[in-house]
């Protein structure tokens, strides 16, 4: 997989996922995780930049409603 993603859930559960893209993660998240619940996404993208991203996840569907972006650098 090309890129590493560090999950920490409300309970302070920490997981790693790995996937090609952050949509295809997007849609682990919506089926490993309960409706309403609020992870955070730890990363570093293709420029090396270092990112943290706040969301909770809907069931509905696979889109991820965005709480907070922070751009750590």
């Amino acid at each position: 997989m090309r890129y590493s993603y560090l999950i920490k859930d409300e309970q302070g559960k920490e997981e790693e996922y790995k996937a090609m893209s952050y949509k295809k993660l997007l849609k682990k998240l919506s089926s490993n995780y309960k409706d309403q619940s609020v992870v955070k996404i730890s990363y570093t993208n293709k420029k090396n930049h270092k990112l943290i991203k706040f969301i909770t996840v809907k069931k509905s569907s696979w889109r991820v409603i965005y709480i907070c972006y922070v751009y750590i650098n």
